[in-house]
């Protein structure tokens, strides 16, 4: 028991620098291009969109955010390494080899992985709204008023292992095409919350 505990910690341990670093770029890019079109190239044609109008995000909640948002990167790397782990010791249904299964269930990972993930969060959500909850871990990301593209990462860090922990038994059970699911854990979260965060109605 001791043994299989010291391989798996250094199993996480050596996949987690590449998962970690990947992460927060993929994020870190798409945050940076919403940012840099949003709130700057058309910062004057949106500013009777904003939903703020008298309080403008500054760099103490910039730098709040970020800061957050390298917690929130080391969850989800965390996480990563721990279904990579459970694929390598044959535990997952986490499949690379296209002929394992029909086409199909390929194509139905990207659609698959994307709905749950929306009912997933929906409910986790929902359930971090709770008075009871809400103050001890969703509340830290409403402090952020003015929203902007880097709140999409800004979180308590007990949040994003919460609204991510579906994958685990979602692989265990679920026969999961790999290129795909990789695709879209680095492009359409990133891509999608950053698009949510634009601090602008009716974009």
């Amino acid at each position: 028991m001791f043994d299989a505990l010291i391989d798996f910690a250094w199993s996480v341990a050596n996949t987690f620098p590449q998962s970690y670093v990947m992460g927060l770029a993929t994020s870190g890019v798409a945050a940076g291009f919403f940012y840099l079109v949003f709130w700057k190239l058309l910062a004057e044609h949106l500013r009777h969109w904003r939903i703020q109008l008298d309080r403008r995000a500054d760099s103490a909640q910039f730098k709040r955010e970020l800061w957050h948002a390298l917690f929130t990167g080391a969850v989800g790397a965390i996480l990563s390494c721990v279904v990579t782990y459970l694929g390598t010791m044959g535990l997952t249904k986490i499949y690379f080899d296209l002929s394992t299964h029909h086409i199909l269930v390929a194509l139905a990972t990207v659609p698959f992985v994307l709905l749950l993930d929306d009912f997933w969060f929906y409910w986790v959500h929902r359930m971090l709204h709770h008075p009871s909850i809400f103050k001890y871990v969703h509340a830290e990301h409403h402090r952020s008023l003015d929203v902007n593209p880097f709140t999409s990462m800004s979180f308590h860090w007990l949040e994003p292992l919460l609204l991510t922990l579906w994958i685990v038994p979602a692989a265990t059970f679920v026969p999961i095409y790999g290129p795909a699911l990789l695709v879209v854990q680095l492009s359409s979260p990133a891509l999608w919350h950053a698009r949510q965060y634009q601090g602008a109605s009716g974009l």
